[in-house]
């Protein structure tokens, strides 16, 4: 009789530990849940982002549709991204209003501040989109090398820029001031990664606009509106 109630008793504790195993792990799931669904919440918050005259745009300014992205010119995803959003504002011409802002990731990219320096002082000779363009046919080169500022040099050269100026206005302090305000208005918008989206002012996964047929599909919804 005793030996049985011993038994029945470690079955019980057996059976209480592993009723608690079960609340704990359906809690922990109930909690993942909740946690992603107040993530996706919040992603779908309509943000604020602060346009000036400033701002590197393409397309027609009075569009239903405004696209910002916030890019690092040494950032591979950015490079990928690129082409899409190229050929989509290509396509869009006079439906959207398309807006670059920076977001160097310095601390994973050591020259991605460089990066944006190059386009800025290519923009102070109007030369702003075939600097992007070249920084992302030959991130390459330059995002990793030693010599990486006399290569960004080199490659505004070759798209016909005057090499003293642009050397000079790597060093612009006005010019720094611009890509610092376009970072910190990032980080306060608490963008996660590049390139960041926001479209009609929300932030939108870059996974949903991972192709020129995604990109279009979502500017179509959006311009149907």
């Amino acid at each position: 009789m005793e030996h049985h109630t011993h038994k029945k008793n470690t079955l019980l504790k057996i059976f209480s530990f592993t009723n608690i195993l079960i609340v704990l792990v359906l809690a922990l799931i109930a909690f993942f849940v909740w946690n992603k669904a107040e993530t996706v919440k919040k992603d779908n918050l309509p943000v604020t982002v602060n346009l000036s005259a400033a701002d590197h745009r393409l397309g027609n300014p009075n569009a239903k549709v405004t696209v910002i992205e916030f890019a690092d010119l040494q950032c591979p995803a950015c490079k990928a991204f690129d082409p899409i959003v190229t050929q989509v504002i290509a396509e869009y011409p006079d439906r959207v209003n398309f807006v670059f802002k920076h977001f160097p990731l310095a601390t994973i990219h050591q020259n991605a501040i460089l990066g944006a320096m190059a386009t800025e002082a290519a923009a102070a000779q109007g030369k702003f989109w075939e600097m992007k363009k070249t920084l992302y046919e030959n991130q390459a080169d330059w995002s990793t090398s030693l010599d990486s500022k006399n290569k960004v040099v080199a490659l505004a050269v070759s798209i016909g820029l005057n090499k003293e100026k642009f050397e000079a206005d790597l060093l612009n302090k006005d010019l720094e001031a611009k890509v610092f305000t376009d970072l910190k208005e990032a980080t306060n918008l608490k963008l996660q990664g590049t390139p960041s989206f926001i479209i009609n002012n929300k932030k939108v996964e870059g996974i949903n606009l991972g192709s020129v047929e995604k990109f279009k599909a979502y500017l179509d919804k959006e311009l149907a509106k």
